[in-house]
Parts: structure tokens; C-alpha cells; sequence
């Protein structure tokens, strides 16, 4: 009994100390799955590091709203893959809302992200679009609510959430990450009112709103790939006029006739010394939906160029230049006053 105790009291005066745990699927660390050190460190706030070692890890993560001050970090992005099949339609069909439909799903704050490759393969699982028994897919005007209306089409390359946070999830920061899915909203951080997220040395593959932040974001270094001929990148800034997505150094590549992208309300979107594939179409960011706007289409561009053929409307229509564009810029002190 005495020698359990010694253990026990060990251990918490190691991660005490250390502020960290290990994940380490051969037994080597503290735990061998993600979501075990998650709730861990719940439970115990002086966790401010998960330590990811090699391999595949075949789990969907929930981050609790109480979360805040974590990192999550790989070995190597080459190295730890979090991979999991899931369709938000399919989701969506036996829960509420979208807590659960994405591969990492964030309720908490101040969070890092390091080193990772997170992938949402649900797409490739399937030959086809398929169709599923659906009660929430029931519509008030079906006849007797007869079991054909409570059908409901899944999309080979529908919404596939690699990453989705929620209000309340904000000063959020990936680098060296890939995030890979087989359909729509591949990294949606989704907090309008309160959003500052930070992507940095990341790839960012999908299909329609591969990129797709709401609030105030900057991505830098990057390269964006679209599966489709769809809108790439996606923006929401409904909520304060000066929110904004900037994009700085980054790369757009995509199969033949890709969209660059789009929005549906209120948005500004910042392109700085970037690069466009061959492959992008003749089509410039666009609005989409019927929806009014306050304040007009603000998309700006500035160095920008592209393979191959070249369009006109990405010229320079900006005074701002890339070496103005810095972290301090784009969040001014909202990043440190918000941070309480």
C-alpha cells in the first residue's frame, strides 16, 4: 500500500513540477490515448503541456470549455497523425449541434497546437454520395411524416471537420500542422464575436471553406489546398467591422479550376505576398447567398502573384505592405486584454 502511495504522490509532484504529460501509444508516458490526458488535464489545471509521441492515433478530442493555457505537442507532424471518420451530416442526424462532429472539437481558450497532422477521412471511405435514415432530417411539410422525409443525403466531400471551436474558443495558435479532410470547413474556428486565432508553417487541405475563420485571424507561411473547384477560403466579420482574415506568404494550390473564395457577410480578407497556382481559376473572391451588406466587398491585395496565366484582379489595391502586416497589426491588444 505504502509502495501505491509513493507512486501516486511521485507522479503528481512530477507533472507538478513539470507542468507536462506524455502521450506515448508503446506505454512509454503516461498515457497511451489523447483524450485520457485531456480529461487528466481537466482535472488537474497545472498541466500546461500534452507531449504527443510517434504514431496514429485513432480518436475524435473534445477540449472542455474549462481548458485554457494548453499545448498539444507532436513529436513530429510526420510522426503523430490524429485521424477519425466523421460526417457532420451523419452527426448532426443524433446530436444537437456541432460539439463532436469534427475530428479536434474546442470549447477551450489560449490553446497551442504544435506539430501535428490532423485528418478527417470520411470522404474516402465512401464510393459515392450516399443517403441515410435521418429523424432530424424531418421537415414540418413531409406527409405524415412518412419515412422518405426522414431520409437525408450525406455528400462524399459535405462538411468533414478536421478542426471546429466554438464561441468561447479564442487565442488559438497551430504551427507545423497539416490539416487534411475529404470535404468542406476543414479548419473552422468559429467565434465572431471574440475569434483571434494565429495559423503559422501549415497546410490546410479541402474542399469548399477549406480556411474558414470567423473573427479576426492570420495565417502565415501557409499553403491552402483545394480539392474541388469550390471556394478555398472563407471569411465572417459580421460582428465588428475591423475583423479581418489575413493571409501573408502563404500559397494557394488546387485541382484544375480551383476558386480562391468567397464570403456570405460581412467579411475582409488580406492576401500579402502571396502565390497562386496555375491551376486557380479566372474567378475573383466573391459574395455569396443572398445576404445584405454594411459595408461592402473588402478584399485587398498587395505582391501578389500567380503561375502561369495571369488575372488582373488580384492586382495591388492596398497601401498597406507586407512588412506592416505583423501579429500586433492584425489583433492589436485585443490578444492581451482579452486574455484574462
Amino acid at each position: 500500500m505504502i509502495f501505491q502511495w509513493l507512486y501516486i504522490l511521485g507522479f503528481n509532484f512530477f507533472w507538478s513540477i513539470d507542468h507536462r504529460i506524455v502521450v506515448d501509444q508503446n506505454g512509454q508516458g503516461d498515457f497511451t490515448a489523447i483524450q485520457p490526458a485531456i480529461d487528466f488535464a481537466l482535472q488537474h489545471r497545472t498541466i500546461h503541456e500534452i507531449y504527443i509521441h510517434e504514431g496514429i492515433y485513432t480518436e475524435k478530442l473534445f477540449i472542455d470549455s474549462l481548458l485554457s493555457n494548453l499545448t498539444f505537442k507532436g513529436s513530429s507532424k510526420d510522426e503523430v497523425t490524429i485521424r477519425y471518420t466523421q460526417s457532420r451530416d451523419i452527426w448532426r442526424c443524433s446530436h444537437p449541434d456541432d460539439y463532436g462532429a469534427a475530428v479536434i472539437n474546442v470549447k477551450g481558450r489560449d490553446l497551442k497546437f504544435l506539430n501535428l497532422t490532423v485528418i478527417n477521412d470520411f470522404g474516402s471511405t465512401i464510393s459515392g454520395d450516399t443517403t441515410i435514415y435521418c429523424p432530424n432530417a424531418f421537415s414540418p411539410s413531409a406527409d405524415n411524416g412518412s419515412k422518405e422525409h426522414l431520409n437525408k443525403k450525406v455528400a462524399k466531400d459535405s462538411h468533414q471537420f478536421a478542426f471546429r471551436s466554438f464561441p468561447g474558443a479564442t487565442r488559438i495558435v497551430w504551427d507545423n500542422c497539416d490539416f487534411i479532410s475529404d470535404g468542406g470547413d476543414t479548419v473552422s474556428p468559429w467565434d465572431v464575436q471574440n475569434g483571434l486565432y494565429y495559423m503559422k508553417n501549415c497546410t490546410v487541405s479541402g474542399h469548399v471553406d477549406a480556411w474558414c475563420p470567423r473573427g479576426y485571424a492570420l495565417a502565415e507561411n501557409c499553403v491552402f489546398y483545394g480539392k474541388n473547384k469550390h471556394a478555398l477560403v472563407w471569411h465572417d466579420g459580421v460582428a465588428d467591422k475591423n475583423s479581418k482574415s489575413v493571409m501573408k506568404n502563404c500559397r494557394f494550390e488546387g485541382d484544375a479550376g480551383f476558386a480562391l473564395g468567397r464570403y456570405h457577410k460581412d467579411s475582409q480578407q488580406y492576401f500579402f505576398d502571396c502565390t497562386f497556382a496555375a491551376t486557380m481559376a479566372d474567378k475573383p473572391i466573391y459574395k455569396a447567398g443572398n445576404g445584405s451588406l454594411l459595408h461592402g466587398h473588402r478584399v485587398f491585395f498587395k505582391n501578389c502573384k500567380k503561375e502561369g496565366r495571369q488575372y488582373d484582379w488580384y492586382a495591388n489595391n492596398t497601401d498597406i505592405s507586407g512588412n506592416q502586416v505583423t501579429f500586433e497589426y492584425v489583433f492589436g491588444d485585443k490578444w492581451r486584454l482579452n486574455n484574462k
